[in-house]
């Protein structure tokens, strides 16, 4: 099942191992499913290749519901203040809106410089850059699962400094 290119080059091997072995705990512990022993391999082959369908399709869904006109650059902070704007621009907004998002931004592009360097580098390569955890994981040289962990560790810092500034 491994060596379904689309999806190793999309997870990366590791991660899809992980989804298809959760798949196969989970389909082995469900005591209802009960089928013949010939039908065995394609039933569980079903199930691991919609399990990699699934976990596809909510990246595509978080994805999607992610801001995508901005493009932090870390190597760049110069520019920073001429990036697209955090919040989709809405041309009818009084002045005291712009003002508001103004500063809304500004807070954000400060929380993001004071994380660590590499939660710079998953945040802004996963929420701004568009790249998935493989890519961030050859990047940072470590496994994907680490850069879901320093994902993790990042957005509970970023969350704590925009609550206590805005709070």
């Amino acid at each position: 099942m491994c060596r379904i290119p689309k999806y190793i080059n999309l997870f990366g091997r590791d991660e899809v191992r992980s989804i298809i072995s959760l798949k196969l705990i989970e389909f082995l512990l469900d005591e209802k499913k009960n089928y013949p022993d010939e039908a065995m391999p394609a039933v569980l082959k079903t199930a691991m290749r919609e399990a990699l369908i699934d976990h596809y399709r909510k990246l595509e869904v978080r994805r999607s519901h992610e801001v995508t006109d901005v493009i932090l650059q870390a190597d760049a902070p110069a520019a920073i203040g001429s990036l697209p704007d955090l919040i989709p621009d809405n041309r009818t907004a009084g002045p005291e809106e712009q003002l508001l998002r103004g500063d809304l931004r500004r807070d954000v592009r400060e929380a993001v410089q004071q994380l660590r360097p590499n939660e710079q580098t998953v945040i802004r390569g996963l929420f701004f850059r568009h790249k998935n955890t493989v890519e961030l994981a050859r990047e940072l040289h470590c496994t994907s699962q680490n850069v879901g962990y320093i994902k993790r560790v990042a957005l509970t810092h970023l969350g704590n400094m925009l609550k206590s500034r805005l709070g």
